[in-house]
């Protein structure tokens, strides 16, 4: 090798390994709802020279999450010209449908993704979620079955579990450990030898009442002592091998702790007004990318002519968005961001509350289990489109969340419908 070309080799290495990186950090960016980041590092990579498919196809699929979605199309239109397999693109093209309002044709392309291994998994759940959404509970609970795939595949059914150890792991998104908690009470029906449930610290502060028939672990479990070992979030697919599941309610977590109410007491306002929590964005963001939120001025302003404390329970709120929230009411308000630090303050602050309008959290759970014990918090869910499956494709209410009022944004994006909805509750 001459020394002129030397140079030339390891402008190739930087460049590849430059392209890789941004990459890499686009994901990232991606993974935490960072979308103007995560597409600036992929234009960054296109401005690099790095062209093809799959650069087009994440493009789309960035688009997709900031609701830009003849961008998004524009993209994956772009990726199937550069030679995509169209099997590898259905899927996305599928929520992007549905993100549109087009069902029938977010079904066809799930279905087709179906035919392809890699997608096969993704595809299956969506279908799944398609048809929970639809309370064909049947259906849905067997592609939610078929979407754990090989993994499944290794777990005995549960009617096969006499006299085996079972061990139920946690998640680490709250809210979908929190709701599948409910199926956790399934397995008494089965004669396991023992069942133990393994989640973080937070969670056993919830559970110290125990549940029947399943053992609340304190200490890290040792995997070698369990015959059987499943993550939380797919009990119902493995339950639903052995019976036909439909719907469960919320478990209640029992009355908060009175030395944490007493404090949240002496912190809230007395002045005999209502009291009101709101939260307008959901922390975690939705399975298939799609982040859950209202404008904080535009929930202010269905609020702005209620007289009552308005009290923040938004997780980590921004000083921009309290300021839209105020704007829209016209007021100041006051913020309890502070109680997300321990659940007991959480579930003490819930229950001083006459109402929680949210966009859909972890303290849904809370809430719900305080009024299954006697509380009485009236709770809106601003319900984005498309929909989190639990909150079904159509209708004000739910059998997952029963008395909770569900305010829907329109395909349009548009909220007009969702915040009659919203005032109108306020008479009930």
């Amino acid at each position: 090798m001459s020394i002129t070309q030397i140079p030339n080799v390891v402008s190739i290495s930087s460049f590849r390994s430059e392209t890789d990186n941004l990459i890499e950090l686009s994901d990232t960016y991606l993974s935490e709802g960072r979308y103007s980041e995560a597409y600036a590092n992929l234009n960054q990579v296109l401005l690099l020279g790095k062209f093809g498919p799959e650069i087009y196809s994440r493009l789309g699929y960035v688009k997709y999450c900031c609701q830009e979605y003849e961008a998004a199309m524009n993209y994956y239109h772009f990726a199937v010209d550069e030679g995509v397999n169209s099997e590898k693109i259905n899927n996305k093209l599928g929520l992007l449908y549905l993100a549109m309002g087009d069902v029938k044709l977010a079904e066809e392309c799930f279905l087709l993704a179906m035919e392809d291994p890699e997608s096969y998994s993704d595809a299956c759940l969506n279908m799944a979620k398609l048809s929970l959404a639809k309370e064909d509970y049947q259906t849905g609970w067997e592609y939610y079955c078929g979407q754990l795939g090989s993994y499944s595949a290794n777990i005995p059914v549960p009617s096969e579990w006499e006299n085996k150890t079972v061990l139920i792991y946690g998640h680490i998104n709250p809210w979908q450990e929190l709701f599948f908690l409910r199926f956790l009470s399934e397995l008494k029906k089965y004669e396991a030898k023992k069942i133990s449930y393994y989640c973080n610290e937070k969670f056993r502060v919830l559970l110290k009442g125990g549940v029947e028939g399943v053992d609340v672990l304190k200490i890290l479990p040792v995997e070698a002592q369990y015959d059987v070992i499943i993550p939380i979030t797919e009990l119902p697919g493995v339950l639903s091998q052995s019976q036909i599941l439909t719907f469960l309610k919320p478990i209640s977590f029992g009355r908060p702790n009175a030395s944490n109410v007493k404090v949240i007491r002496n912190l809230l306002p007395n002045n005999g007004k209502e009291n009101i929590a709101v939260a307008w964005e959901s922390f975690d963001v939705d399975s298939n990318g799609l982040k859950m939120r209202i404008s904080p001025q535009l929930l202010g302003e269905c609020l702005r002519y209620r007289k009552a404390n308005i009290l923040v329970i938004q997780k980590n709120p921004n000083i921009n968005d309290i300021r839209s929230l105020e704007k829209g009411l016209r007021r100041k308000i006051f913020n309890y961001s502070f109680v997300h630090d321990s659940i007991d303050d959480s579930n003490a602050f819930l229950s001083e509350m006459d109402r929680y309008i949210t966009i859909g959290d972890q303290n849904i759970h809370l809430v719900y289990g305080l009024n299954e014990i006697g509380f009485d918090v009236k709770v809106s869910i601003m319900v984005t489109y498309p929909s989190q499956w639990q909150w079904l494709a159509s209708g004000n209410n739910t059998p997952w969340f029963p008395g909770f009022t569900l305010c829907r944004q329109d395909v349009s994006g548009s909220w007009e419908q969702a915040c009659i909805d919203l005032q109108s509750s306020f008479c009930e």
